[in-house]
């Protein structure tokens, strides 16, 4: 087997960054998506939102708090908070205004 020219563990690093990568893309838009409903929960909460999902998630106050705990995980999930990716400090960003 012939080695490639670069360190034994380039391409193993890579694919283990691409990985990484998609599977934070996928929690992003996961956490996103929470996010929204939380939101939209919380903004137009009359009929079947007050009589289904505030009993589900144990009241408006622990949405409200659950809201809050979503929009930091959404912040800290982004890649130019991350140091130490090997893309990091790259501007590449899947979210707009990121």
């Amino acid at each position: 087997m012939a080695l490639r020219c670069g360190s034994p563990g380039t391409r193993a690093e890579r694919k283990a960054d691409t990985e990484l990568n998609a599977e934070l893309k996928k929690v992003r838009g996961e956490v996103a998506m929470l996010l929204r409903t939380a939101e939209a929960a919380l903004s137009e909460p009359s009929g079947t939102v007050r009589r289904v999902s505030y009993p589900v998630v144990g009241g408006e106050k622990t949405l409200k708090e659950q809201l809050v705990g979503l929009s930091m995980i959404r912040s800290r999930g982004r890649p130019s908070t991350m140091t130490s990716s090997a893309g990091a400090g790259r501007g590449s960003s899947t979210e707009p205004g990121a």
